[in-house]
């Protein structure tokens, strides 16, 4: 597991993507929740729609309340709102 404050500034470094501000979803603006499968940025209403799909498909955390290691981190740095579209 990775220390709050690294996970904290990696999203934070991530939240300079424009794109990332925003749910994937619905477009709610600053989403808190993150599908590590697909890498992008989801609010809390959309984070629970993805967690009936089940973990195999969309893998859900909050990015400031669970705990990320960085396997799940890189996941989130390599995909991106954006590349998602």
């Amino acid at each position: 597991m990775v220390e709050d404050t690294v996970r904290d500034q990696t999203f934070a470094a991530m939240r300079h993507q424009n794109d990332n501000n925003i749910c994937i979803d619905c477009e709610k603006k600053n989403p808190k929740w993150a599908s590590i499968h697909l890498g992008v940025h989801l609010c809390i209403d959309c984070a629970g729609k993805h967690r009936q799909y089940g973990v195999i498909h969309s893998f859900v955390k909050s990015t400031n309340l669970d705990k990320w290691n960085h396997k799940q981190l890189l996941f989130m740095q390599k995909g991106s709102n954006a590349r998602a579209l």
